[in-house]
């Protein structure tokens, strides 16, 4: 049996905004939000703008935290949602 690795990468960028959308939009702070996923506010800077991967973790309290709606479909395309602005495309396989 053949084993190969999967290089293909998912891109954080769209989802990060979602996040940052939704935490802007609660009137919260990156640094308290750092705060209560036990961060540093750079980390949650970088999870943001720079699309750096979070930890699952992390990323469960966040997108729990702020009900977005994440479908990570096979082609590793994504789809996101919040109560305000329904499912969309997110983010694809890079």
């Amino acid at each position: 049996m053949k084993i190969e690795r999967d290089e293909r990468r998912f891109d954080f960028h769209d989802i990060g905004l979602a996040i940052k959308r939704a935490r802007e939009a609660s009137g919260m702070t990156q640094e308290q939000l750092a705060y209560i996923v036990d961060r540093a506010p750079r980390t949650i800077m970088y999870n943001e703008n720079d699309g750096q991967h979070p930890s699952l973790n992390t990323f469960y309290q966040m997108v729990t935290m702020f009900d977005i709606s994440v479908l990570l479909r096979k082609s590793l395309r994504v789809c996101a949602s919040t109560p305000e602005r329904g499912l969309r495309r997110v983010g694809a396989a890079s």
